[in-house]
């Protein structure tokens, strides 16, 4: 099943839509819950009202989010020939992490922020070895700033963003400065909209009320603790795989690929200041660790591939099938 997505045809990705209707066909028996977090911005919580009031379009809007993310981040790893061999597992592995528990289902706010993150990495790559990209990193700072109207903690990925400017190229001070203008544009021109309605209270509100000092309640069940530790091991295989994803790659590959690592870096500071930590949160990283486990899915033999992909895909799948299919 996995060589089905071990080519060099991007159209080939259309081969996740049924895997993306497999996870989402859940919502044959339940809806995911549209979650609602003091961390979510101001169109964060707009989008998840809405969500809560219309389930099955924001059941599909996420899948369909998702879908053109896969789409995206397999074009842009084989654009930049940062992966050993053409394959779409980077789009694959994607899928299998946003989908992967049941409540990331209903937070298409948190996967409107990734794709946001997911154009400023654009963005960002497009700057190595370019004399103009005043407008380039302009862009970035734009589209870190829309992600955290959805989900404010994406603002940590501003410290992404310097540091691979840092790597990418001889970093000027205005850069940096360049960069951020960028997100204050956004959120100027929303709290411009939220002053003219009288709401302008509301919006700054909203933004205060989603930092806190590593907040983390106190009482987390036993299958939370199992799901952060999932993460947890996940990042740890992909920082002491660093050296070999670095490995037979040119210098601008393996400069790009630090950079994800920087975006690793971002996300985990963010933890520290997010009130009442919950466990979708964790799709912050959901990008540069969909990368790092198809470079690792990449250098396996193919038949340990093979089998260690169904394996997880039938794990994944069958937690979130398991209590629907035992009542039938």
């Amino acid at each position: 099943m996995l060589s089905l997505f071990r080519t060099n045809q991007e159209l080939s990705g259309i081969l996740l839509i049924p895997l993306i209707f497999l996870f989402l066909a859940t919502a044959w028996w339940e809806f995911p819950a549209a979650v609602a977090h003091p961390a979510f911005g101001p169109l964060g919580d707009w989008m998840q009202a809405w969500a809560g009031k219309s389930p099955l379009f924001s059941t599909i809007l996420s899948g369909v989010i998702v879908f053109i993310e896969a789409l995206f981040l397999n074009n842009l790893i084989i654009s930049h020939r940062m992966n050993k061999q053409i394959n779409l597992f980077p789009g694959l592995a994607l899928v299998i992490i946003v989908f992967s528990l049941t409540v990331f289902k209903g937070i298409p706010a948190i996967h409107l922020a990734n794709l946001s993150l997911l154009f400023a990495l654009v963005s960002g790559f497009s700057i190595y070895k370019k004399l103009d990209v005043a407008g380039n990193i302009f862009n970035i700072g734009l589209w870190i700033g829309l992600a955290a109207l959805f989900y404010t903690p994406y603002i940590f990925f501003l410290i992404w963003g310097i540091f691979t400017l840092n790597s990418l190229r001889n970093i000027s001070l205005k850069e940096p400065l360049i960069m951020i203008s960028g997100s204050l544009v956004i959120w100027f021109l929303f709290a411009t909209g939220y002053f003219y309605t009288d709401l302008l209270s509301d919006f700054w509100a909203t933004t205060l009320d989603s930092f806190a000092f590593f907040d983390i309640e106190s009482n987390i069940p036993t299958s939370v603790w199992i799901q952060l530790g999932t993460f947890v091991v996940l990042i740890f295989l992909a920082i002491a795989s660093f050296s070999s994803y670095q490995v037979k790659k040119s210098i601008e590959a393996q400069k790009k690929i630090s950079s994800l690592f920087y975006a690793l870096f971002a996300a985990g500071l963010s933890v520290v200041f997010v009130p009442d930590l919950p466990i979708w949160h964790f799709l912050m990283i959901g990008i540069p660790l969909a990368v790092f486990l198809s470079f690792t899915a990449t250098d396996l033999p193919g038949g340990l591939a093979e089998v260690l992909f169904v394996l997880i895909l039938l794990v994944v799948l069958g937690m979130q099938y398991m209590k629907y299919l035992a009542v039938s």
